[in-house]
């Protein structure tokens, strides 16, 4: 045989059997994967073992505090407490005219723990910092170094102030319009042509993109996470809370009211940030490496910005490319002690820091965590349950009838209730003697043989806009079925309207989570109830 032909015979072989091996498929992550929980629990070892000790010391702290509570979920978390100290420590100094170099990075993280943790009860805080972002705003709508040597915006800053305002908004503390408009009309000034963002943003005064100073990838990530930050807090792309939350019509007529009593509507639309948001994703998709430098920062940069576009897609994926090769990248380069670093152990805290909210996207659960519900599809339940089937694990009917038999059905334990049986729009009577006769019903089947009728019941009690039901509620918490805690805790972040308040944020949840879950919504309903007693069921 032909030598030559020998050998591209061998090669197309040998390429055929590369690329139809299922082994060398890269590997689907998601957070909750064994490989990254790993990785997550040697680096919170780290953390519980070590403080910053840099010159981000006070924002480390808040920092850590604020990436322990999304781990763990418990706001009484040795770590969380400390930072939640130094983030009171900073929002004070801060509106007591501190100009120090990291005041406004400092600002921003503690907005984000402190919003985590209780947006009630850290309230005057919070729009104390509100007002002072306000107030610090520069001429041209940026946020950067406050010396008075310094009139520029900063292009990293602008991030974190918005990244602040964005979960303040959230948990319903608003920044005015006229702010986050200015911030906008600020990063549609100081665009690079390329589509990135510069260090210090040199603004333009047309309609024309100029040259910027120190373009680079992470910084590029900066500002498009900025513009959509600010975008999204002006609902530019939608109100998702209405479809995609599953929360009561009541709350969000509320929250609507609110921002149209002491706020003017948006004047910026879409379209004219549109062409902005274009080039910016264009130069995303295409730009090279980032450099080692501030390479930790970026990576949470990126989990921030791929979380935020998905919501412009209207799209959320499971487990991207991306975030694959981040994992994979996070657990070649993780020290033995449980930390990462950027080649120096000065920074090693705060990298960790990052690199911890990189794996459990936490920007991802932040914009979505209220769409999931539970782990089976087809929420919508057929009004008659007397002729259901299932398709899957999905239930179908032709009949018309009413809730009262799928109550019926449930409190028989004789009956068969199928896994399908998870109610999304199901509605409950609106004549109120009915209407509370079902909740009391709904309430007893939480103490149902049946696992799927607590379920069930844990999920539309949260519809039912009855505080009378919180007590059950957290009784449920320590509910020994996979699923019912979760759904529990998601009926009490509806009822409470305290929906960026999350311990329980999976199936399964480890004793440590229904811990911290049931002593905080106990202190809560302690709150507006002073004289409850608990007892020991």
């Amino acid at each position: 045989m032909n030598p030559f032909v020998a050998r591209s015979l061998l090669l197309l072989s040998v390429t055929a059997i590369v690329c139809s091996t299922p082994a060398l498929a890269r590997a689907q992550y998601q957070p909750e994967h064994p490989k990254q929980q790993g990785m997550i629990d040697r680096a919170m070892g780290y953390l519980n073992q070590n403080a910053s000790a840099d010159m981000y010391a006070a924002g480390g702290a808040a920092l850590a505090g604020y990436t322990a509570l999304k781990v763990t979920g418990d706001p009484e978390h040795p770590k969380v407490k400390t930072g939640i100290q130094a983030a009171q420590s900073i929002i004070r100094k801060a509106v007591s005219g501190s100009t120090e170099t990291h005041i406004v990075y400092d600002t921003g993280v503690a907005c984000l723990l402190l919003s985590a943790v209780s947006p009630e009860a850290y309230r005057s805080q919070l729009e104390a910092a509100r007002d002072w972002f306000v107030r610090v705003q520069k001429n041209h709508g940026g946020h950067g170094y406050l010396d008075a040597s310094r009139s520029t915006g900063d292009t990293s800053q602008v991030q974190y102030v918005m990244l602040a305002t964005w979960s303040m908004d959230k948990a319903g503390i608003r920044t005015p319009v006229t702010s986050t408009e200015a911030s906008i009309r600020y990063l549609l000034a100081t665009q690079d042509p390329s589509g990135s963002w510069g260090y210090q943003g040199v603004v333009s005064n047309s309609n024309s993109l100029v040259a910027q100073m120190g373009v680079s990838r992470s910084l590029g990530t900066a500002g498009i996470c900025s513009l959509l930050l600010a975008c999204d807090e002006l609902k530019l792309f939608g109100n998702r809370s209405k479809d995609e939350d599953g929360i009561p019509k009541a709350f969000e007529r509320i929250d609507n009211i609110v921002r149209s009593k002491n706020d003017p509507k948006p004047t910026i639309k879409r379209e004219q940030v549109q062409e902005a948001l274009d080039r910016a994703f264009n130069y995303q998709d295409r730009a090279g490496p980032q450099a080692q430098e501030w390479y930790y920062y970026w990576r949470y940069g990126q989990e921030r910005y791929e979380s935020l576009r998905e919501i412009v897609k209207g799209k959320q994926d499971k487990s991207p490319a991306w975030y694959n090769q981040g994992v994979e990248e996070f657990a070649r380069t993780q020290s033995p002690d449980g930390s990462w670093k950027n080649g120096t152990a000065s920074t090693a805290h705060i990298d960790t820091c990052f690199a911890v909210l990189f794996l459990i996207r936490s920007t991802q659960k932040a914009i979505g965590k209220l769409d999931e519900g539970v782990a089976f599809g087809g929420y919508e339940l057929p009004k008659d349950v007397s002729s259901i089937r299932m398709v899957g694990d999905k239930i179908v009917s032709n009949k018309d009838t009413s809730v009262e038999s799928l109550l019926s059905l449930m409190e028989d334990e004789k009956n068969y209730v199928g896994e399908g049986m998870l109610a999304n729009n199901m509605a409950l009577s609106r004549e109120p003697a009915e209407r509370t006769q079902q909740v009391a019903r709904l309430s007893r089947l939480l103490d149902s043989q049946n696992a799927v009728a607590r379920r069930l019941s844990a999920r539309l009690l949260g519809r039912s806009e009855d505080l009378s039901v919180v007590p059950d509620l957290i009784y449920a918490l320590s509910d020994n079925d996979p699923f019912v805690p979760k759904l529990a805790e998601e009926s009490l972040r509806l009822l409470s309207r305290r929906l960026d308040t999350v311990h329980i944020r999976e199936a399964n949840p480890k004793d440590q989570q229904r811990s911290a879950a049931i002593s905080y919504w106990k202190a809560w309903y302690l709150g507006i109830k002073p004289d409850f007693v608990f007892l020991d069921r």
